[in-house]
């Protein structure tokens, strides 16, 4: 939570454009709602309470995530990094690893969501899709970051044998893989920004 408050005060103080701070706008209203179920979700340690607070959270931080995919857009597109799309695909892939663990603990604890597939599906979907684009680029000559890549790329086997075996009795395994991932994602994102002219 403060991570999240900390970088929206530092994106409202160091840019002026409109278009962020109109995003910062929607993303800190959006935020007040998240925020409170957060704080209040282990006043109450029913377990039917806590899953719905838990269900509110996934359902409502949605418009927070989305207004923070803008902002990294509109950095990407304005800044006009050479290496952008690699970028993007590197900081995916973490996100991806992230998401996947999230969604496989809701299932793990029974949520009653029935977007948990839909999000399991596209979060596959788009680590997949990052993987292969970074496998067609330049990077993969520095073979620490095919290392990093080849990693990741056996991370998401992982997962996907997770959704085929249907297994939830694995989370401490699955958070760690998926925080390995994303780790190994911010190992590539600094090759790629070392390049960057």
């Amino acid at each position: 939570m403060k991570e999240y408050e900390d970088l929206i005060d530092h994106i409202s103080k160091e840019f002026e454009d409109k278009e962020i701070k109109l995003s910062v706008i929607k993303s800190k209203k959006a935020w007040i709602p998240v925020k409170k179920a957060l704080d209040s979700i282990y006043e109450d340690t029913e377990a039917s309470i806590m899953k719905t607070k838990a269900i509110f959270i996934h359902d409502n931080i949605r418009s927070v995530i989305r207004e923070l995919e803008y902002m990294k857009k509109y950095f990407l597109d304005k800044s006009d990094i050479k290496n952008g799309e690699n970028l993007n695909a590197s900081i995916e892939i973490g996100a991806s690893a992230r998401r996947l663990s999230s969604h496989y603990m809701m299932k793990m604890w029974k949520l009653n969501d029935d977007t948990i597939k839909e999000h399991w599906d596209r979060g596959v979907e788009i680590y997949g899709n990052s993987i292969i684009l970074l496998e067609k680029s330049s990077f993969v000559q520095n073979p620490q970051f095919k290392k990093l890549l080849n990693e990741s790329k056996k991370e998401l086997r992982y997962f996907v044998m997770l959704e085929k075996f249907k297994s939830n009795q694995l989370p401490t395994l699955v958070h760690k893989k998926a925080e390995r991932v994303f780790n190994n994602a911010n190992k590539m994102n600094k090759i790629i920004l070392s390049k960057i002219n």
